[in-house]
C-alpha cells in the first residue's frame, strides 16, 4: 500500500494535470461550477452560453433578455478569470446598494454551492479572493471606485443605468496593462435606442443564435414576427395556452419540451452557432450578442404570449414585452421627436441672413455651448390672441437661425444679438462659466446663464445672480424640455426649409420617459444622441420667458452661496 505522503502527492499531480485542461471557460464552468438543484453547470441547459463564456475579444456586449441564463454566465466568467488565470478582475454595477446585494445574493451562493469553489474562495462583501487574484465587486456611482482600483478584466453589469461617463471612467481601469492584455464584458437588458447597451452592441459583431429547424433543415434564426403564434385574445383567454415558437421557412411548431435538443451547438453535436451581423465589425476587438426569450429553455410560450397582449394595452407592459422578454431597445412613439413631425413644422422660408430691425418683433436667442463648437438658434415668437395662458403658451415659434459657432469664436456669438436684435438670450453656465460671464455683461441684462437644476417646479424659472454679478436663471430641465420639443410634435414652430440635418437629429435624440423614485414615477429625459439643438431650442424657450414681467415681479434676485 502506497504511503500517504505518496497519496497526496499523486492526488496533488492529478489535480494540477486536471486543471490543466480547464483552459477554456466553458470546460472550467462544467468542472468547477454546481447549480442549485446540485447538478454540475451544464451547457445543454444554454447551449448559447458557450460562445460567450469562451469569446477571448478584448469587449463583448451582451445585449440580452431576462432569465436567459446569462447572469450566471458572468458569474462564471469573473470567477474563472480569477481562478484559472489568475487575473484581478472588477465587476461594476451601476451603484454600490446593487453591487452589495449582488455580491450577497447571486456571487457568495454560487461559491457556496460548489465544493470545490467553496474551499478556495476567500469571501468578503467587496472581495472574492482565490491565490494572489480578487474579484472586486464595486458601485460605479463612486468617484473612489471608479479611480481607485485597477484590473485587466473588467465586467458592467445593468449597463443601461451607467452614464457615458461612468462607461468611460471604469474602462480606464484597464488601462496600462501590459501587452494591452484586457478584456471587457458587458451585460445589460437595453432600455433605448442607441445609448447604453444598444450603443456598444451596434458597434460590435451584432451576433444572433442560428440553428437548423429539425423539421426542413433550414438554418433559422428564432425573431418574434416570423417565429412566434400568440393565441387568445386576452391574457384571461385559455387559448394562451396553445401558442407556440414555429420555424420561420416551413411553419412547423418547434416543440419546447426539446428546445435543448435544436438549440444545442456545433460543438456539442448540435447545428447551434453565433453569426456576426455586421461584417465591418473586427471580432477580435468587439464582439456583441444578442438573444431574446425565445430561446429560453425556461419561458414557456404561453408565458411570451401573456407578456405580448398585455403590452397591446399597456405602454409600460409593452416595453417589459420589449425590454425584458425581447431583449431589445423601445421608444414609445409619443414621448420622442420624429421625422414626420419636423416635417410638419418645414414651411416655405429659409433661414434669415440679413440683419433684423428692432421693430419686426420679438427674438429670443438659446446657445448650447461647448466643445468644440457652440450649438445656437433665434426664434421669433408669434402670439394668438385666442389662447390664454403666459406668454410660452400663447406663443406661436418661428425658427429664424440656427447654426455651429467654433468654441473660442466668442466675438461670433455676440454678433448673433446684433444680427437678430435679440431681446433675451440664455445660455448655459458649463462648460466654460467665465467667456459666458464676459458675453453676459457685454449685453447687461439681456443674456442669462442657464443651470438645469433638480427641485425647480414644472416651467419654473428662478432668476439669481452669481457670485460673479452675471445674471442666473435655474430651471427644470425636463420641464423645459417637454415644451420646447413638444412644439415640434404639436405643431407650434415653424422650422426653414434648409434646416440641418444635424438640427433634426439632435432634437430626435431626448426620449422622455418614466422612472420610479420612492414609489412615484417622475418624468426624465435619457439622450440616444447629440442633443445640442435641442438644448439651444429650450433655451430660446426659456429666454421667452424671462421677458414676462410677472417673472420679474414676483422674482427676488439674490446672489448664490
Amino acid at each position: 500500500m502506497a504511503h500517504p505522503l505518496v497519496l497526496e502527492f499523486l492526488t496533488a499531480i492529478k489535480e494540477a494535470v486536471f486543471n490543466q485542461t480547464l483552459d477554456v471557460c466553458s470546460r472550467w464552468a462544467v468542472a468547477r461550477r454546481v447549480m442549485p438543484d446540485g447538478e454540475p453547470y451544464s451547457l445543454d441547459d444554454y447551449p448559447y452560453a458557450e460562445a460567450i463564456l469562451n469569446s477571448r475579444a478584448q469587449k463583448n456586449w451582451v445585449m440580452k433578455c431576462a432569465q436567459i441564463g446569462l447572469t450566471e454566465a458572468a458569474i462564471t466568467i469573473a470567477t474563472f478569470e480569477v481562478d484559472y488565470h489568475q487575473r484581478d478582475v472588477i465587476y461594476f454595477f451601476p451603484t454600490g446598494k446593487m453591487a452589495e446585494r449582488f455580491s450577497k445574493t447571486r456571487f457568495d451562493p454560487a461559491y457556496n454551492f460548489s465544493p470545490y469553489l467553496k474551499s478556495v474562495v476567500e469571501k468578503s462583501l467587496e472581495l472574492k479572493t482565490i491565490g494572489n487574484a480578487s474579484i472586486h465587486v464595486l458601485g460605479a456611482n463612486s468617484e473612489a471606485n471608479l479611480r481607485g482600483t485597477s484590473a485587466g478584466r473588467l465586467f458592467f453589469d445593468e449597463l443601461d443605468a451607467w452614464t457615458e461617463r461612468q462607461i468611460y471612467m471604469a474602462e480606464q481601469r484597464a488601462a496600462g496593462q501590459k501587452n494591452n492584455d484586457k478584456i471587457v464584458w458587458g451585460f445589460s437588458t437595453p432600455r433605448f435606442p442607441n445609448c447604453g447597451i444598444h450603443k456598444q452592441f451596434l458597434q460590435s459583431t451584432q451576433e444572433h443564435y442560428f440553428f437548423d429547424c429539425p423539421h426542413c433543415k433550414e438554418n433559422i434564426e428564432l425573431l418574434w414576427e416570423d417565429s412566434f403564434v400568440p393565441c387568445g385574445d386576452s391574457v384571461d383567454d385559455p387559448r394562451v395556452h396553445d401558442s407556440y415558437i414555429q420555424c420561420p421557412r416551413c411553419k412547423q411548431k418547434l416543440d419546447h419540451e426539446t428546445k435543448k435538443d435544436w438549440l444545442r451547438s456545433k460543438t456539442r453535436g448540435g447545428t447551434g452557432e453565433w453569426k456576426a451581423t455586421n461584417p465591418n465589425a473586427d471580432p477580435r476587438l468587439a464582439r456583441g450578442f444578442w438573444i431574446s426569450q425565445l430561446y429560453s429553455p425556461t419561458v414557456q410560450p404561453w408565458e411570451l404570449a401573456v407578456g405580448y397582449l398585455r403590452g397591446c394595452g399597456d405602454e409600460a407592459a409593452r416595453r417589459e414585452f420589449h425590454n425584458s422578454m425581447m431583449g431589445l431597445p423601445y421608444i414609445e412613439d409619443a414621448h420622442k421627436v420624429q421625422d414626420m413631425h419636423i416635417d410638419a413644422c418645414v414651411k416655405k422660408f429659409a433661414i434669415r441672413r440679413t440683419p433684423v430691425h428692432v421693430n419686426e418683433g420679438i427674438f429670443t436667442l438659446g446657445v448650447d455651448q461647448g466643445g468644440p463648437v457652440h450649438h445656437w438658434c433665434a426664434v421669433q415668437w408669434l402670439f394668438d390672441a385666442k389662447r390664454v395662458g403666459d406668454p410660452n403658451d400663447r406663443a406661436i415659434g418661428r425658427v429664424v437661425g440656427c447654426g455651429r459657432i467654433l468654441q473660442d469664436n466668442w466675438a461670433e456669438v455676440h454678433g448673433l444679438m446684433r444680427q437678430y436684435a435679440i431681446r433675451r438670450c440664455v445660455i448655459d453656465y458649463f462648460p466654460e462659466p467665465t467667456n459666458a460671464r464676459v458675453f453676459a455683461r457685454t449685453f447687461g441684462g439681456a443674456v442669462y446663464l442657464c443651470q438645469y437644476v433638480k427641485g425647480a417646479a414644472a416651467r419654473e424659472v428662478r432668476l439669481t445672480e452669481d457670485d460673479y454679478g452675471a445674471n442666473l436663471c435655474r430651471v427644470d430641465k425636463v420641464s423645459w424640455l417637454s415644451k420646447s420639443l413638444g412644439r415640434i410634435i404639436n405643431g407650434d414652430i415653424e422650422l426653414p426649409l434648409d434646416l440641418p440635418l444635424e438640427f433634426r437629429q439632435h432634437v430626435k435624440a431626448p426620449v422622455r420617459t418614466l422612472k420610479e423614485r420612492d414609489g412615484q414615477y417622475v418624468a426624465e429625459y435619457v439622450d440616444t444622441g447629440p442633443d445640442h439643438y435641442a438644448n439651444a431650442l429650450a433655451y430660446a424657450e426659456i429666454a421667452l420667458k424671462i421677458l414676462d414681467p410677472a417673472l420679474h415681479s414676483a422674482s427676488i434676485i439674490t446672489k448664490t452661496r
